[in-house]
């Protein structure tokens, strides 16, 4: 599978727009939209990078992605595109192949286990410290972009307030290899007590 490795951390049901234009991802983004499986939506991975910059090469891959799923899609006149993509599932690299001209890995599919009885439970606990962060970073005179969109899937609720929450990309990949909902909503818990932690801090100080 054709492989963009960026910063930042794709999640399943999130959306993601992209502005293409290192010129070997302007030959993925052509060879995706220009050879898809009749029938199938264009489709790539994407893989946070580890260490390292994401023009120029020579950068570190983590191993767990998601498939980017193309919504739209468009080719400037420069050869630049632009493009809007939803994240749809989890993927670990098997083996990175060589990059020419841009990367490709083999891959396979990662499942998450089901939800649980106690997964709706999390995500109500999850949203109360939500609320808590959005008070605080209203007090500092910020916003965290009002209250987050929760899928009724359970599994995908999983994902999508992962997608949402205010953290490091670091403790974004770990939500994002987490084996099941109530793993990843327990450690966003977690990071959410270090964020409200750390914000009420703040406030002391001022």
């Amino acid at each position: 599978m054709p492989q963009f490795p960026l910063g930042s951390v794709l999640f399943p049901t999130q959306v993601m727009p992209l502005h293409v234009f290192e010129p070997r991802y302007r030959a993925l983004a052509h060879d995706v939209i220009t050879f898809q499986v009749v029938d199938q939506p264009p489709e790539f991975g994407i893989v946070l990078i580890e260490r390292g910059w994401e023009v120029g090469g020579d950068d570190v891959r983590t191993h767990v992605g998601t498939v980017a799923q193309v919504l739209e899609s468009e080719e400037y006149p420069d050869g630049r595109w632009g493009m809007v993509c939803v994240g749809t599932r989890r993927f670990e690299v098997v083996e990175w192949l060589e990059d020419d001209p841009y990367p490709m890995a083999e891959v396979r599919d990662l499942i998450d286990e089901s939800p649980t009885d106690a997964t709706g439970g999390l995500i109500e606990t999850t949203l109360e410290k939500f609320a808590v962060c959005g008070e605080l970073a209203t007090r500092m005179g910020q916003s965290l972009g009002g209250d987050p969109v929760v899928p009724p899937d359970h599994g995908m609720a999983s994902f999508a307030l992962a997608a949402q929450a205010p953290l490091s990309q670091m403790d974004s990949y770990e939500l994002l290899s987490a084996t099941s909902p109530d793993e990843r909503l327990t450690k966003l818990n977690d990071c959410l007590d270090g964020v409200i932690e750390m914000m009420t801090f703040g406030l002391s100080e001022e």
